[in-house]
């Protein structure tokens, strides 16, 4: 993943094999893995954004490059993935997306505001 973060590695066995599902490595935050997902999938029918990374932090004891990260993953990451499956869909005349936030948007947490400003953000994009 981006700046330092881990790797994700997708579990195979976690689900049944379908002939028509495939399990592909990707990380939201890398131009580069998202390119390879997208030409290794082949047309996408349903793209879900449900990446994410949470924080649980005042404000003025968060890191600026951790909240950027954050904010990489949780509402860049969406519309990277989004433009990246978007021109196709339109071709096809066909597709759906669709965008996991969180209800701190809607009730707002202590020590959350990082996580709820992105998280709001996604919304306003969708």
């Amino acid at each position: 993943m981006g700046r330092g973060r881990d790797h994700r590695t997708p579990q195979t066995d976690l689900i049944p094999h379908r002939e028509k599902l495939k399990i592909l490595a990707l990380d939201v935050t890398s131009a580069n893995s998202i390119t390879m997902a997208v030409e290794a999938a082949g047309p996408i029918d349903a793209l879900v954004n449900n990446a994410g990374v949470g924080m649980l932090n005042v404000l003025e004891g968060a890191e600026m490059l951790k909240i950027r990260d954050l904010f990489e993953t949780n509402v860049f990451g969406a519309m990277a993935m989004t433009k990246a499956v978007l021109p196709h869909m339109r071709i096809r005349r066909s597709g759906v997306i669709v965008n996991v936030s969180s209800s701190v948007t809607i009730k707002p947490l202590p020590a959350l505001s990082v996580y709820s400003a992105s998280k709001a953000a996604l919304n306003a994009f969708t």
